[in-house]
């Protein structure tokens, strides 16, 4: 094991970052393409299941954000204790984040038997709307232990430096629902055609074949998966949150944004929600291969941080922000030149497109200024500073996005709220900036 996790320390930057990072971009790409997948078959339906698929898509980004904060705590301490040469608490923080998963789902569970249809008819009364939210958000819920796991047990792949795992884990998944999406939705031959609710159940159904599968290539050689033989330690859950917590936070506030934002939009025109709903697929699309990147880089960040190798980790942080710059700069080009061209894969009402195109281009460019702040934050979840991850969100998403736009509903001025989404990238990006020369001279 050892040699294994000498490359953090010896492998040339560029061969390690390409080696950590490529799996885990092709795996979040492959996360990102379950929504999206489902997304453009269930457009076929009609524009009230892509409407219900888009206010879907904030709750089960909450779900994901359990699984992702807590999974990512895991991941941190682990490279941390790896550096450390502490092999027996690294597999020891692993089983504990299987506890933690564990009781997750079983309170998602409650919330959602308790609130789950008050949160849709918030957002909308429409029969129709509700109906096919319900359902599709029924399914996804109800097995949605398969998604927590694979993301646990995607990062704990990581955190043992195979990225490899990770992207068998999550991209096996994806392929099977991209398989089953038309086979359940329209049906063929023997198999009924169940609209929604089969975009749901395929959903689910490669979530939990990523976990079966995450299973079977970390069992033995990096964990023992005896459940009875678990015993939560209160210091590693301790230490598991002060990262986990704040990515929680900061990853459900964002779901709560899109939810608020969805709820706002609606007052500005009835084009507004779905059109926000195929941006943020868009965006998922662009950011999931930054986050793949970042995702790559906090092993190697971590394993540095816990060895002092504090030369290496600042050339590391370095080179992953060039790279973050060159994704979003491609991403900008994609929204800013290739409006039309998504609206069209679609199928976007006119309507949509009117107010679509100036949009795309507004928040395309505040693509540039997310690179650095998003290679920052994950700089702070990797050193266990989650908690400045937290403030660079809150500038990002909330203290300036909700309020303004919330003004700007009583004037019926759709373009200036991208052009307030703008200005909070700006200023976020100042601010993660400032925090990390702040903290600099601490972590390094």
């Amino acid at each position: 094991m050892k040699k294994e996790h000498n490359i953090m320390e010896t492998m040339n930057l560029r061969k390690l970052s390409i080696k950590m990072a490529a799996p885990m971009v092709i795996s979040m790409l492959s996360l990102a393409l379950y929504n999206l997948v489902d997304s453009i078959f269930v457009a076929n339906i009609g524009l009230n299941a892509l409407t219900a698929i888009s206010l879907s898509y904030p709750i089960q980004a909450i779900l994901i954000a359990v699984s992702l904060g807590t999974s990512i705590g895991v991941n941190s301490l682990i490279s941390r204790k790896l550096g450390e040469k502490d092999n027996k608490k690294a597999n020891e923080t692993a089983m504990n984040g299987i506890f933690l998963i564990f009781i997750s789902y079983l309170i998602i569970l409650i919330f959602a038997s308790i609130f789950l249809n008050q949160i849709i008819h918030f957002f909308t009364n429409d029969k129709e709307i509700v109906k096919y939210a319900l359902i599709y958000l029924f399914t996804c819920i109800t097995f949605s232990f398969g998604l927590l796991y694979q993301i646990l047990f995607e990062k704990i792949s990581e955190a043992y430096g195979k990225p490899s795992y990770s992207m068998i884990i999550q991209i096996s998944g994806a392929i099977l629902n991209l398989i089953l999406d038309p086979l359940l939705i329209y049906g063929w031959k023997f198999i009924p055609s169940m609209g929604i609710k089969g975009a749901a159940i395929a959903t689910v159904t490669g979530q939990i074949f990523g976990m079966i599968l995450g299973i079977k290539l970390l069992n033995k050689k990096y964990i023992n998966f005896k459940f009875r033989k678990i015993k939560p330690n209160k210091e590693l859950i301790k230490q598991i949150y002060q990262v986990g917590i704040p990515t929680i936070t900061s990853e459900s506030l964002s779901a709560f944004v899109s939810l608020v934002l969805n709820k706002l939009l609606i007052s500005f025109s009835v084009f507004a929600v779905p059109l926000w709903g195929i941006y943020d697929k868009v965006q998922s699309l662009i950011f999931m291969i930054a986050y793949g990147f970042n995702y790559g880089m906090i092993p190697i960040v971590g394993y540095n941080y816990g060895a002092k190798n504090y030369g290496r980790m600042k050339s590391t942080i370095k080179l992953f922000i060039l790279y973050n710059e060159v994704i979003m700069l491609l991403g900008m080009m994609l929204l800013v030149f290739g409006g039309n061209l998504i609206f069209n894969i679609y199928g976007a009402d006119a309507g949509v497109i009117d107010i679509g195109i100036l949009a795309f281009k507004i928040l395309g460019i505040s693509f540039v200024f997310e690179g650095i702040s998003l290679v920052i934050s994950s700089v702070f979840q990797a050193t266990g500073k989650g908690t400045y991850s937290l403030i660079i969100f809150l500038f990002r998403k909330i203290i300036i996005n909700i309020p303004v736009i919330f003004f700007l509903t009583k004037y019926k001025t759709i373009d200036y709220v991208w052009y307030t989404i703008l200005l909070s990238t700006i200023i976020a990006s100042i601010i993660s900036i400032i925090l990390y020369i702040k903290e600099r001279k601490k972590i390094i």
